[in-house]
């Protein structure tokens, strides 16, 4: 929870974006991951979730689940989304949630990559539901960099 806490802060802080779109973190269990939204800040003229919100929120949750798994691994990191497909099923017309995991067997290969102070590309899939039907899927490519700590920081 205490993860959980400190990455809701950081995205209302780093990304205020997050805040007005009223996202939250719903859950994070170590492999799974899910943003939820309201519908009222991200309506758009047709009474639906605006398209941008919902990509939005997408690249959010690929993002909140790289940098959860990140801080889980005491890893400072930069992570920014390199390119996306996003496909819209049906119009959202409630609440919303937008779900991600990683499978524990991917990450061990990842994480000694990004211990060694290297940047890697790391695929994610997203899908967004509303009332359990699925109404968004997302691919997207994020590129995770760690922050490299210099030898005057060290020091200090």
């Amino acid at each position: 929870m205490e993860l959980i806490g400190k990455l809701q802060n950081l995205l209302y802080k780093h990304i205020p974006l997050a805040k007005h779109m009223g996202v939250i973190i719903d859950k994070f269990d170590g492999k799974d991951f899910e943003l939820a939204a309201p519908l009222e800040p991200n309506i758009n003229d047709k009474e639906t979730a605006f398209g941008g919100s919902l990509y939005s929120i997408a690249v959010l949750c690929g993002w909140g689940m790289l940098q959860m798994k990140c801080l889980e691994a005491k890893l400072k990191v930069e992570t920014v989304i390199h390119k996306a497909q996003v496909k819209y099923m049906v119009p959202v017309t409630g609440n919303f949630i937008a779900k991600t995991s990683i499978d524990e067997n991917e990450w061990s290969l990842i994480l000694p990559i990004l211990k060694e102070g290297k940047r890697i590309r790391i695929p994610l899939n997203v899908e967004i539901f509303c009332d359990g039907e699925k109404v968004l899927s997302f691919i997207g490519k994020y590129v995770v960099k760690p922050h490299m700590i210099s030898q005057q920081q060290q020091a200090t």
